[in-house]
C-alpha cells in the first residue's frame, strides 16, 4: 500500500467532503468568529441570571445552548435547567455558533466579577500585604490586579460591578482595567527580578532539580537555591516559612563552599543594587494604570513620587529626578530598553498643562514604594 494513501484515525480527507458540507462548515466558522453585539448580550442575561449562582460561567453557557435532543455528553442537571428555562424563554436554546463570542464575553464578565468577590471576601489581608512586594518568592499577581482594578472602578465608575446585564462597553472596561493592572504587576516584577537574580550568580553547570531555586516569580533555571534564599533573606524579601524550611531541611546538607557562598550573599544585600533611582522605575511601572486613568502629567507624577520618596530612606533608594523633563527622559529610557516597539506604559495627556493645574489621586490607589530593605 502506498504510504501517501494511509490516513491517521480521526483525520478527514477534505476532498471527500461534499461542497454543501464544506459551505456549512465555513458558515459556522464565520458565525463563531463574528463579534458579539449588545443585542445578543441583552438576550443572554435574563436567562443567565435565573440559573443557580453555584454554577460556573462555563456551565451556564453550556445550558443556554442545550437543545431538547440529549446526547451522551449532557449532564442531567444541565438538561433539567435547560428545560425549565425554555418554558420561560421560548427563544432558547441559542445557536452555539451565532452566540459564541457573546457567550464568551458573558463567561469572562462573570468570571472576573466572581474573582473580585472571592478576592475581597477571602483574600483581602493577603492582597493588601502584597502591595509593596514584602516578599519576592511568593508574589501574588492576579488577585492584586483585580483588587486594584475594582478599587479604581469603585471611584471612577461606582455602579459598574453592580450591573446585572452588562453590555459590551461595561465588559470591555472591566477587562481593560484588570489587564492594565496585571501588566503593571508583571512589569514591576520584571524590573525587580535583577535585584535578586544577578546573572553572575547563576551556576555554570546544570544543577540537579533539588538544588535549583523555586519560587514565584520563577527563578532562572540554573540559579542555586542557597544563593536564592541568601539574596532574599539579605534584602528582607524571604517569607519566614521558606527561610525556616531552608535552615531545617537544606542548610546543613550544603557543602562548606556552599555555606560560605550563602553567608557571603546574605551579608552583602546591596550587591547589584547600587543604581540611582533604583526603585523609582519599579514604582512607576506598578502605578502606570493609575497615572493614565487620572490623566496625570509628568509634573503630577513627579509630585506624587516626591511625596513617597526621600533621600534619607534606607540605602538612599528613594531619590527622584529634579524636574518633570528629567523624569520623563528617565522613564522613556526604561521603556525603550525594556519594552521596545510596545505601546507606552505611561501616556500623559498631550498639550501644555494649564498653569497651576494639579491633579489629585484619590487616597489608596497608588501602591507604596516596593522592595525596601528590611533586614535586621
Amino acid at each position: 500500500m502506498a504510504t501517501d494513501s494511509i490516513q491517521t484515525f480521526g483525520q478527514i480527507d477534505s476532498t471527500e467532503i461534499s461542497p454543501t458540507i464544506q459551505a456549512n462548515m465555513l458558515h459556522q466558522e464565520t458565525l463563531a468568529n463574528k463579534p458579539a453585539t449588545d443585542e445578543q448580550l441583552a438576550s443572554i442575561w435574563p436567562a443567565w441570571n435565573e440559573l443557580p449562582a453555584d454554577l460556573s460561567p462555563i456551565e451556564k453557557a453550556d445550558i443556554l445552548i442545550l437543545t431538547d435532543r440529549p446526547t451522551v455528553h449532557d449532564h442531567q442537571g444541565h438538561q433539567d435547567h435547560a428545560r425549565k428555562l425554555r418554558l420561560r424563554h421560548p427563544h432558547l436554546p441559542f445557536d452555539c455558533y451565532e452566540y459564541n463570542q457573546a457567550l464568551k464575553l458573558a463567561c469572562r464578565w462573570s468570571s472576573l466579577v466572581n474573582y473580585a468577590k472571592n478576592t475581597f471576601d477571602n483574600h483581602l489581608p493577603l492582597v493588601e500585604s502584597q502591595l509593596d512586594y514584602p516578599v519576592f518568592n511568593q508574589v501574588v499577581t492576579g488577585r492584586v490586579a483585580i483588587y486594584r482594578a475594582v478599587r479604581e472602578l469603585g471611584l471612577t465608575q461606582p455602579d459598574l460591578l453592580k450591573c446585572q446585564k452588562p453590555m459590551l462597553r461595561q465588559i470591555q472596561t472591566l477587562e481593560r482595567r484588570y489587564a492594565a493592572y496585571l501588566q503593571a504587576r508583571e512589569d514591576t516584577i520584571g524590573l525587580l527580578r535583577p535585584l535578586v537574580f544577578l546573572p553572575s550568580l547563576e551556576s555554570e553547570r546544570e544543577l540537579p532539580y533539588e538544588e535549583r531555586a523555586l519560587g514565584l516569580p520563577n527563578p532562572p533555571e540554573n540559579f542555586p537555591q542557597h544563593i536564592y534564599i541568601a539574596r532574599l533573606a539579605g534584602f528582607g524579601k524571604c517569607t519566614l516559612k521558606s527561610l525556616a524550611a531552608f535552615f531545617s531541611d537544606q542548610f546543613l546538607k550544603l557543602s562548606r563552599a556552599q555555606m560560605d557562598e550563602f553567608c557571603n550573599e546574605f551579608h552583602r544585600p546591596t550587591e547589584g543594587r547600587q543604581s540611582r533611582y533604583l526603585f523609582l522605575a519599579a514604582w512607576m511601572a506598578d502605578n502606570a494604570p493609575v497615572f493614565n486613568a487620572f490623566k496625570l502629567t509628568w509634573a503630577d507624577i513627579l509630585n506624587a513620587a516626591r511625596s513617597r520618596f526621600n533621600p534619607q530612606s534606607p540605602l538612599d533608594f528613594r531619590e527622584c529626578p529634579d524636574n518633570p523633563d528629567n523624569l520623563k527622559e528617565f522613564w522613556k529610557d526604561h521603556e525603550n530598553r525594556l519594552w521596545p516597539g510596545q505601546p507606552r506604559r505611561i501616556q500623559p495627556p498631550n498639550g501644555r498643562p494649564a498653569a497651576n493645574r494639579q491633579r489629585e489621586i484619590p487616597y489608596g490607589l497608588l501602591t507604596p514604594l516596593p522592595f525596601v530593605c528590611r533586614k535586621g
